[in-house]
């Protein structure tokens, strides 16, 4: 749910958010012209598209009064790649804002992007109709609509979460604090199974904190399980009676795409072959160049910028995101032991290398690869330590061999320039 609308608001403006602020005041159930008997709420659910920011799927809340002949959908996933976009999505200052848009519209555009639409009728107390109503229209006000976005806490899904438990006085929340099927990273995993490049990247980037277990309550951070557990839900009227929350239950479009997985591994076969591939050509090539060839040491030199660049690069990101931005997701890293800006350092020697002879530079190079690699063995005897309970074994896989694997290579070559 870094998901947003955008191409909806492009594609379908007359419909979009400046429409909704022209409209709003005058829905009946803004102005207290609805009865609560016409009112229907319900829940629509998104399956995930092809986009990176559509992984996640969406959802909304459909607001419809039958006497009125009129239906809004309240969608709070909207943001605007203007207005410093770039940098507060990089600082994790993020904007979101909520909106009303045609519900045919809505319901055109992910036919179109070939979403499957799940839509769930809500048997909401009547005398809390109008109350939700109200608020939905309340929310995409000027005013009101803004809020910081967090992927995990607060996004399109938790905030209409926050809405359904509001119509059924607080009940959804009683029944959602228990532990939920998986943490945040587990869920991230599932979401991101198809796209290993990816899911590698997301794990480098996201310390311990979504390891941590959570409850049914923060899983419904996905729109897929907040459309589970709403289905699960049944409430006490004010007369005690019990009720289903879900009065009807149906797919409005079958995209017929390949379900997220209901789990996914944290160990993948792909890490451990990519980290020994390429430790073993750093080493390799290492030993080769300690022979005195000069193509051998003119390949060494470039997979070594090549490794410098993109794992330093990485590490660099992850560096600043820790000690400088607003994600706590990125705070207390372990994964700073593994990659960081020393590992960039390692481009730039290489880089230097390539145009100039140096013994003193090919020592240093040496130097910060051994420190790499003695920092990635300390990462992983520090495992043994509870403090240090970061689910990060996907990026020890590739890692740990790569700096290893160069500082072997490096130890080879050290002898050569010695001579």
């Amino acid at each position: 749910m870094k998901k947003s609308f955008f191409i909806l608001i492009v594609s379908l403006a007359f419909s979009g958010f400046l429409h909704a602020q022209r409209t709003i005041s005058t829905v009946p159930w803004a102005d207290g012209r609805s009865k609560a008997v016409d009112l229907q709420i319900s829940l629509v659910t998104f399956s995930p598209g092809d986009v990176l920011t559509d992984w996640w799927g969406h959802t909304a809340l459909v607001v419809k009064d039958s006497h009125y002949k009129i239906a809004r959908v309240y969608n709070f996933g909207f943001y605007s790649f203007d207005d410093g976009f770039v940098g507060n999505f990089a600082m994790g200052r993020l904007i979101f804002w909520a909106g009303d848009v045609s519900l045919n519209a809505t319901l055109n555009h992910y036919v179109n992007a070939k979403r499957t639409i799940s839509i769930q009728n809500l048997n909401i107390p009547e005398n809390m109709r109008l109350n939700i109503a109200a608020e939905l229209a309340s929310a995409v006000q000027p005013e009101n609509r803004r809020y910081l976005y967090d992927h995990y806490k607060e996004n399109c899904a938790t905030r209409l979460r926050d809405f359904i438990d509001d119509g059924v006085n607080g009940q959804f929340a009683d029944s959602m604090k228990v532990t939920g099927r998986l943490t945040f990273r587990q869920h991230t995993l599932r979401y991101t199974a198809h796209a290993p490049l990816m899911q590698w990247l997301l794990m480098f980037l996201m310390n311990d904190t979504i390891d941590k277990p959570i409850q049914k309550w923060d899983e419904m951070f996905l729109p897929d399980e907040l459309a589970k557990y709403v289905a699960e839900l049944s409430y006490r009227d004010s007369t005690g009676n019990l009720h289903k929350l879900v009065a009807k239950q149906f797919t409005y479009y079958d995209s017929h795409r390949t379900p997220v997985p209901f789990t996914a591994t944290n160990t993948p076969t792909w890490a451990v072959i990519a980290g020994l591939f390429l430790g073993l050509i750093a080493t390799g090539l290492g030993v080769w160049a300690s022979k005195g060839k000069k193509a051998a040491r003119v390949l060494f030199l470039i997979y070594n910028s090549m490794a410098g660049f993109v794992f330093g690069l990485l590490g660099t990101v992850l560096f600043f995101m820790a000690l400088f931005t607003d994600h706590f997701v990125t705070y207390g890293n372990e994964n700073l032991f593994l990659a960081n800006p020393l590992t960039f350092i390692v481009f730039l020697f290489s880089m230097v290398l390539l145009f100039k002879e140096s013994k003193k530079i090919w020592g240093y190079l040496k130097i910060v690869w051994m420190v790499l690699a003695a920092s990635s063995i300390i990462v992983l005897l520090l495992k043994l330590l509870p403090v240090f309970d970061q689910d990060n074994i996907m990026i020890l896989f590739v890692l740990l061999p790569v700096n290893i694997g160069f500082a072997l290579g490096h130890y080879s070559m050290n002898r050569l320039i010695k001579e």
